[in-house]
């Protein structure tokens, strides 16, 4: 953790936030203090150490880095991207230093953007037509990825440009498109282009981005609302605003947000569907309902709909995850000094007709990032923030630092208290992003203190969430039924892949039926083990599917061992919404070594209509 030395010669106003004395036999001597920056002495207050790092000079391109803990001054960062074509590429988002680009995992970093986006223009055209961007703040960073249609390159980048996450100002505002030449041997590989015509994009705030599946680019501009580029765009297209006109935004229902604060934006890929959030993000009080709140459109835009209630208004909205089709995650801050009775994650279930209920998941009175491994999407992970600035008592609750939930994110299962902190400094505001590469590495991208990068470690790795061998059935036993598609390859995944394996009942007339049996081999001895279910049933389905089990010394499940447990509840959903259920199986009995798996539809005996089960996921874990 070297950095560069630190001698008060002079009366430095230095404004100390926090103090915290080291511990073990020299921790007399150890003391650390945190004010713009975070310092550290050994011996006793001889001599202090800044604990970020410095650039650093390279005999080949790029010629000047920073060390892997960024800047020596006070390093606000913002969105985190890996990408797991190019599994050295790293970059991140920072205020003063544009954006940070790693070529080794993150060892080092080269800044890119300045000077390049500040001459920015139109070169299609002749004379070339200038769109400079001349913000300093890069806030959101969108790979190239595939889309029907489209091959996406591991080598092409979209950057959200301002000033700060919330500021803007004439000419300091866009999106910039770059790309990377691995050959190429100058100073600078990349080349950058303004994404669709700069004139016309906001000019107000922030910029955070999406892509559909069309190759579509929505931006939310902080003061201005959403913005639309078409796929195929030149410098030339204009972005647009998604409204019925510039002027005319009745397709925000009941109404848009006062003042048009759109700070966050994402999107489900399994439905298509967008969120953005609205409202001051960094508030210290309640604001007005009418300028806060979560709008959905499911049209790619055309119409927009206020979906939260009345627990989320008047609150600061940090971030949003979609988990599937009909779950949506808000992280909020209330920061009111003097209660926690509001702020935290909420956990959102859209019903089939719409409309959405509320719970309040994590109970925290700041959390600003929320993530969903890409191990196992029952697995969440939540940055509670310390809340600012008050001089007066501790708020009551406050607990910061990362949670974690291994159910799923809802209430009840995470935990009493956060994990950990090893080494993660700025505990007041981080966004939080897994790896492309390695499930077990999160990033914390802080308002402060730079890039911190988190390692996932296991106590056990038998029965520890991250580390445990999940096994995964032998193609089924088919008793009864047809398979219409997939292969049982397509169940393995543990994290939404939206690969399905589909069964059909089948038989004559009214004995039209459904049994499947797997074969789990493998299991430990002593270990109890859940089965992990993730499908659904056609619309139209007159059937449910339960599931039950049973256990066998060896061999293949015949589907006729004497003893079958059943298991409840049965599979009811009509929709995929990429949720998983979850059944206790408990251990394996002495003298066996296999699980049996058997699913049936209810009317046992059948009957005349021909229902469809699909499976996205079916496997054990150990617990």
């Amino acid at each position: 953790m070297g950095g560069s030395e630190y001698f008060d010669a002079v009366n430095t106003p230095l404004s100390v936030w926090g103090l915290g004395i080291g511990s073990g036999s020299q921790g007399r001597n150890t003391l650390y203090f945190g004010s713009a920056q975070a310092y550290v002495t050994t011996n006793a207050g001889g001599k202090w150490t800044e604990l970020s790092a410095d650039p650093q000079s390279n005999a080949v391109p790029p010629l000047v880095t920073w060390k892997a803990r960024g800047d020596t001054n006070a390093v606000i960062t913002y969105s985190v991207v890996t990408d797991s074509r190019a599994p050295g590429r790293l970059y991140y988002g920072d205020t003063d230093n544009f954006l940070q680009i790693s070529y080794d995992g993150g060892l080092t970093f080269a800044k890119e953007g300045a000077p390049d986006w500040g001459r920015l223009s139109d070169t299609s055209v002749n004379p070339p037509v200038p769109q400079p961007i001349n913000g300093d703040s890069c806030t959101a960073i969108l790979l190239d990825k595939d889309y029907p249609g489209h091959v996406g390159s591991p080598n092409r980048i979209y950057a959200g440009i301002s000033t700060g996450d919330i500021g803007g100002g004439a000419l300091r505002v866009g999106v910039a498109q770059g790309d990377f030449d691995p050959a190429a041997a100058s100073k600078n590989p990349w080349t950058w282009k303004p994404l669709g015509d700069q004139r016309t994009f906001p000019q107000t705030g922030g910029v955070d981005l999406v892509r559909d599946d069309s190759g579509n680019f929505y931006a939310a501009v902080y003061g201005a609302g959403v913005y639309k580029l078409s796929s195929g765009a030149t410098p030339s297209t204009p972005w647009t605003r998604a409204c019925l006109s510039p002027t005319d935004c009745s397709n925000w229902l009941p109404a848009p947000p006062n003042g048009w604060e759109t700070y966050r934006i994402a999107r489900d890929v399994t439905s298509g569907r967008l969120y953005v959030s609205a409202g001051y993000p960094y508030a210290t009080s309640l604001q007005p309902a009418a300028d806060t709140g979560v709008w959905e459109s499911a049209n790619n835009g055309a119409t927009w709909n206020k979906i939260n209630d009345a627990s989320i208004d008047q609150e600061a909205i940090t971030a949003l995850l979609p988990d599937g089709p009909n779950t949506l995650f808000v992280a909020t801050t209330y920061s009111e000094e003097a209660t926690t009775t509001d702020g935290g994650v909420y956990r959102g279930e859209r019903g089939s007709n719409g409309t959405w209920t509320w719970t309040r998941a994590l109970a925290q009175p700041k959390v600003t990032g929320i993530a969903i491994s890409p191990a196992d999407s029952s697995l969440l992970y939540a940055f509670s923030g310390q809340v600012c600035c008050y001089s007066g008592p501790d708020v009551p609750g406050q607990q910061a630092g990362i949670w974690k939930s291994t159910g799923g994110g809802k209430a009840g299962t995470w935990g009493s208290a956060p994990l950990s902190n090893n080494g993660l400094m700025d505990l007041i505001h981080a966004r939080l992003s897994f790896s492309e590469n390695d499930t077990h590495t999160l990033y914390a991208s802080t308002a402060g203190a730079g890039l911190f990068e988190g390692t996932i470690t296991c106590t056990d790795q038998v029965r520890d969430f991250e580390c445990s061998t999940r096994l995964n059935p032998a193609s089924p036993l088919i008793l009864d039924g047809v398979v219409t598609s997939g292969s049982v390859n397509s169940l393995a995944a543990g994290s939404l892949d939206d690969t399905y394996q589909v069964f059909a009942e089948s038989g004559n007339g009214s004995k039209k039926k459904l049994t499947l049996v797997w074969t789990f081999a493998g299991a430990q001895a002593g270990i109890g083990y859940n089965l992990r279910v993730e499908g659904f049933l056609n619309p139209t389905s007159n059937d449910s599917f339960a599931f039950s089990y049973a256990t066998r010394a060896s061999g293949t499940c015949t589907g006729h061992e004497p003893t079958w447990t059943n298991l409840s509840p049965p599979l009811t959903v009509a929709t995929p919404d990429d949720q998983i259920q979850s059944y206790g199986l408990g251990a394996l009995p002495a003298g066996t070594t296999v699980f049996c798996v058997r699913v049936q539809d209810s009317r046992t005996s059948g009957d005349s209509q021909a229902d469809t089960l699909t499976l996205d996921r079916v496997y054990l874990l150990p617990t």
